[in-house]
């Protein structure tokens, strides 16, 4: 199941759904799921902070794992005492910079967050045989998540499926659809520098000259690398729902963890290869 590629379909709608009073006899305790096994032969995730001058990255390249990190986090202790003055807590907190949080990843380093690899950001590649280019598509920061500063721009990393059931619906009409409902642990990023509602370009448009051999082994592994700095309050809780309609009954709730970042850089680079094509600047 890609459920961010749903999202997009469910949040152009407008008609909801209410549950019915009482409940099929189906829609008792949700379904417990287990996850899809990983790969034995993927590579691990970064263990040291990423150069933001590199031209090139490790062949299948994986970047920091968010769920690694936001643990490491939460056994920090990240929150201002009660007896504790803002003096004391920012000096304390700058120390923690040289904390080790993801194998030899200091706090303090920048870091890299290959994007979700079932919706890319919603990246689409086409091959223009005729010019010899390949054309990437996307769009990146599309979520919202709320901070002490307000609604930031935010995107899931990694999520898994804890649950699911299917229950029965209707709208005002008395129309019944049976709505497939599920929830997803989650760990994402929300972006401190960047408003939910910033005008700002998240669109991607890019042009790769490649010969047709070039461009068949390339096509679909293009991802983007989120490039950045860990800001305070360094963690927060990632909380996403998108509601069932007539026409789309299908119901998504996240949540788990959300990484503050300030976003500096996103690259666009060969998942295969490690080639970085390009670094939009934030």
């Amino acid at each position: 199941m890609k459920p961010l590629f749903s999202t997009v379909l469910l949040g152009a709608l407008t008609c909801v759904i209410s549950a019915h009073a009482e409940p099929p006899k189906s829609a008792g305790k949700p379904k417990t799921l287990q996850s899809s096994p990983q790969p034995e032969n993927r590579l691990p995730y970064a263990s040291s902070g990423l150069d933001p001058t590199a031209a090139t990255l490790p062949p299948n390249y994986r970047g920091h794992s968010c769920r690694a990190v936001a643990a490491k986090l939460v056994s920090l202790n990240l929150k201002k005492g009660e007896f504790e003055t803002t003096s004391a807590y920012n000096d304390r907190i700058t120390s923690l910079n040289n904390e080790h949080v993801a194998g030899a990843t200091l706090l303090g380093d920048v870091f890299g967050f290959v994007g979700a690899e079932d919706s890319a950001s919603d990246l689409t590649d086409q091959y223009d045989a005729d010019n010899q280019v390949l054309k990437v598509k996307g769009y990146w920061g599309g979520d919202t998540q709320l901070l002490n500063t307000g609604s930031v721009a935010a995107t899931k990393l990694e999520y898994k499926l804890k649950y699911q059931r299917t229950y029965s619906a209707s709208n005002a009409y008395g129309k019944i659809v049976q709505v497939e409902s599920s929830t997803w642990d989650t760990c994402g990023l929300a972006f401190q520098n960047l408003s939910a509602y910033s005008s700002g370009n998240k669109n991607i448009l890019l042009d790769l000259p490649m010969e047709p051999g070039e461009a068949r082994a390339t096509k679909g592994k293009i991802a983007l690398l989120y490039v950045g700095n860990l800001v305070t309050p360094y963690r927060s809780e990632y909380s996403d729902y998108l509601k069932p309609t007539i026409d789309h009954p299908r119901e998504y709730a996240w949540s788990g963890d959300a990484l503050v970042m300030r976003l500096s850089q996103i690259w666009l680079f060969n998942k295969a290869t490690g080639t970085v094509y390009k670094k939009i600047e934030i």
